[in-house]
């Protein structure tokens, strides 16, 4: 059975009156219609499918906010106010009683789900009824001139919405009234005198002085702490915040207080009518004595500054901060510190001690960071580092756990530093003064200086002896050693031996010289010592003096014997064939040579693969010196001969299951050579098929390539052997220019069948390579680029 989706409109109703439905009996339809209903339900809520098919599409919802009496339209995260939910259904009579009926319906095609809410029964606004039976109604009394009283029509309450309205306007109201008396009643309390008595002037005196001083002690607590730890800062003690904000909630002292008093009535009935002028600075005095000074001495040391002891009693706040408290609140802290106020004599006695004294040893490091203003172990919203974090715990802890032989890196603090710190990091311990020294790493330290000293001697008369192995023997300098008995080593070893050469102390010296790698099962080699691709970077070459040379220092074997005859080397060893070819193609990984062919270089082919590889192997030329090739008396670079000889050559690092297409995209790395103009060929054969393995290509390891580069022009990409290239329309925008095919004027637009695929679809060219790609591919085939 096949689903399908209805697509034809529907009718359903913005309200029903469920009483027929859900009570027993028939009632009177005119008494219904007169009630309302004890059962009606509002529409609150569609739940829309859109799509035409009844197996996918897209779900939306319109909701009804009953505070706003608004519908809204949900669409995933969109939310939309709509005026209306759809269309009324069109009706073809014109009477009153059809369109109204009408007006209470919604017509969709796309609704699947209503939701429909039970609504409180709500008696119509000109019903008569009584408070005690309905409470959103009050009733009104009058009296009449005989002291009877009569009770009116009942007074329907507000709606909500028109509830919220009133009460949003009587706040703003109670607003500008307490603005106005705090702005102008003070100030003009003579006018207000008039009507008011003297306690309503205090009253509204002291209410409005009241406000100011909340609201201003309010501002400045949740605004001083500090943002970051280069911010302008003071130092308050705890008790002196605490006293300044509940100093306005104590009660001051006798004096003061009735200065205040006394104050207080001199501003609110006009100080220059009723108080004389001589009495006004007097109880000034008396009232700025409780309010302005605030002690701070409790977090002072005995040299006047800030006590290191006593940290945690204090609090650092902005500077803007304490300055308000000055300027607004006429108070101020005594005496005034910053950050930078810490004793440093204090802080000396703490953490310096003598050398009898029982101390504890802690990371200098850690110690000089943690005292500095702006320590660079602090991150915001998270705790320091303990001093025993792993980054300084070796600076006090040897690997044994014992006392570290390294005296630089630590130092002693007082048995007080050792208690404050711990009280900060209740984890941490540390070793004592009285600890000793690890005696395992002192063993060692003195080990290690004479073995430092002997391994330094060893090393510079090895170095000595194999000068030309340490000169040559990696840099591919073997154009010297003609008609010279050589060797074959592991190039591994010699790696090994010039690190431990730079460093006899630190590397260890390498344990010896095998080469059975390069021999087979079978006594043969598994390399062609004429084989350029098989003279890899795990071989190197030595003459045979250093050959005999490392046999008197290192355990080496078996000999490989090697002579440059000046046009091959010669070996006493023949090569096997079968495990040479199954060394070199059971590579992971390894480089292969990208060979640039020049544009005079001719296209290769089997033929001359072939050739090329039966003719015999040179050597590597001779050493050529700068002097020796001249060009206008002036010197060539090595590097700059070779391309002009035997053009550009590139290293790439590949592996047997990367495919051809990954290999170009490699070269365009290296090379800046477009895939799109790459032609590549092994062995003479062109490789056109991106998708093959280099490894099914039967690519040996340190392999060669060669590379042509071509136009971008080039009709290069064919659809099938034989068919005509395809190439992407440019249009006339490179009419007349280098990028076009001539300078001739631009032709006639192409037809848009020469963009087809012949079947009657359109191709996609790409815009980075211009390939044509079939219509639904998502990225180009030739160069990945995405659409």
């Amino acid at each position: 059975m096949e689903r399908k989706k209805s697509k034809h409109y529907i009718l359903f109703p913005k309200s029903i009156n469920m009483d027929e439905f859900v009570t027993a009996g028939h009632q009177n339809e005119a008494k219904k219609e007169k009630v309302g209903g004890k059962n009606m339900y509002h529409l609150r809520g569609v739940l829309l499918h859109k799509g035409p098919s009844a197996y996918h599409g897209h779900y939306e919802a319109q909701i009804f906010d009953v505070r706003n009496e608004a519908w809204y339209q949900f669409n995933d995260e969109v939310v939309t106010k709509i005026s209306s939910l759809g269309p009324s259904p069109k009706v073809g009579q014109k009477s009153g009683s059809k369109e109204n009926a009408n007006a209470n319906y919604i017509s969709s095609r796309d609704a699947y789900m209503l939701i429909y809410v039970r609504a409180p029964a709500e008696p119509p606004a000109t019903q008569i009824s009584s408070p005690k039976d309905d409470a959103s109604f009050i009733q009104t009394t009058d009296t009449s001139a005989d002291g009877t009283s009569k009770t009116a029509v009942s007074i329907p309450i507000p709606p909500y919405k028109a509830q919220q309205v009133v009460q949003s306007l009587n706040i703003a109201h109670d607003k500008a009234c307490d603005e106005y008396t705090a702005k102008y009643v003070i100030a003009d309390l003579t006018a207000f005198s008039s009507t008011h008595s003297f306690a309503a002037i205090r009253e509204v005196a002291a209410e409005a002085r009241f406000k100011d001083i909340r609201d201003r002690v309010m501002e400045i607590y949740r605004s001083w702490n500090l943002a970051s730890n280069a911010e302008e800062n003071a130092v308050v003690s705890r008790q002196a915040l605490e006293l300044w904000l509940s100093r306005h909630l104590k009660k001051p002292p006798a004096s003061a207080r009735n200065a205040l008093v006394d104050r207080e009535e001199a501003e609110a009935m006009d100080v220059g009518r009723h108080v004389s002028s001589s009495i006004i600075p007097k109880l000034n005095r008396l009232a700025d004595e409780y309010i302005h000074e605030i002690s701070n001495s409790d977090i002072v040391c005995i040299h006047g500054r800030l006590d290191p002891n006593k940290a945690t009693n204090m609090k650092r706040i902005k500077k803007a901060a304490d300055s308000r408290i000055q300027s607004d609140d006429e108070c101020r802290f005594v005496p005034s510190f910053g950050s930078s106020d810490v004793c440093e004599e204090c802080v000396k006695e703490l953490f310096l001690v003598e050398d009898d004294e029982l101390a504890y040893w802690i990371s200098k490091a850690w110690l000089k960071d943690w005292r500095s203003g702006k320590p660079k172990m602090h991150t915001p919203s998270s705790l320091d580092p303990p001093p025993d974090d792993p980054e300084y715990d070796h600076h006090v802890r040897c690997e044994h756990g014992g006392l570290t032989a390294n005296t630089i890196s630590r130092k002693r603090i007082s048995l007080e530093a050792y208690e404050l710190l711990q009280g900060v990091f209740v984890d941490w311990s540390t070793l004592s003064t009285e600890s000793e020294v690890c005696a395992i790493c002192e063993t060692l330290v003195h080990i290690s200086k004479e073995d430092r000293r002997g391994a330094k001697i060893q090393a510079e008369e090895e170095k000595a002896k194999l000068k030309h192995m340490h000169d040559n023997a990696l840099t591919g300098g073997t154009n010297l050693l003609e008609h010279v008995p050589c060797a074959l080593i592991p190039a591994q070893f010699v790696r090994s031996w010039k690190q431990w050469l730079f460093n006899p102390a630190g590397r260890l010296r390498p344990d010896g010289i095998d080469n059975t790698a390069f021999i087979c099962q079978h006594g043969l080699l598994v390399l062609d010592p004429n084989c350029p691709s098989d003279l890899d970077a795990s071989i190197a070459i030595i003459t045979r003096c250093d050959w005999d040379a490392l046999e008197n220092m290192y355990p080496s074997g078996p000999l490989i014997a090697l002579e440059n005859s000046g046009t091959e080397w010669l070996h006493d060893l023949d090569v096997c064939q079968n495990c040479r070819k199954d060394r070199k193609s059971t590579f992971e990984t390894t480089e292969l040579t990208i060979r640039v062919l020049r544009p005079e270089d001719p296209t290769p082919t089997p033929e001359t693969a072939a050739k090329q590889s039966s003719e015999p192997k040179s050597v590597q030329p001779m050493l050529v010196t700068y002097g020796s090739r001249k060009i206008g008396n002036l010197r060539q670079s090595k590097r700059i001969r070779q391309v002009r000889e035997v053009g550009r050559r590139r290293r790439v690092t590949v592996t047997r299951e990367m495919t051809v297409k990954a290999l170009k995209m490699e070269i365009q790395a290296e090379l800046d050579i477009p895939t799109i103009s790459q032609r590549l060929y092994y062995q003479g054969h062109e490789l056109e098929d991106n998708a093959v393995t280099l490894g099914s290509l039967g690519i040996m390891s340190n392999d060669a390539m060669d590379l042509r580069e071509e136009d971008e022009n080039s009709e290069l990409l064919d659809a099938e052997p034989g068919a005509e290239s395809r190439r992407a329309d440019e249009g006339q925008g490179f009419g007349g220019t280098l990028l076009g095919s001539s300078g001739q004027p631009p032709s006639s637009p192409q037809t848009p069948s020469e963009h087809s695929d012949g079947m009657g679809g359109m191709l996609r060219p790409c815009p980075l390579c211009t390939f044509e790609n079939p219509p639904e591919f998502l990225a180009c085939e030739m160069c990945d680029t995405k659409f």
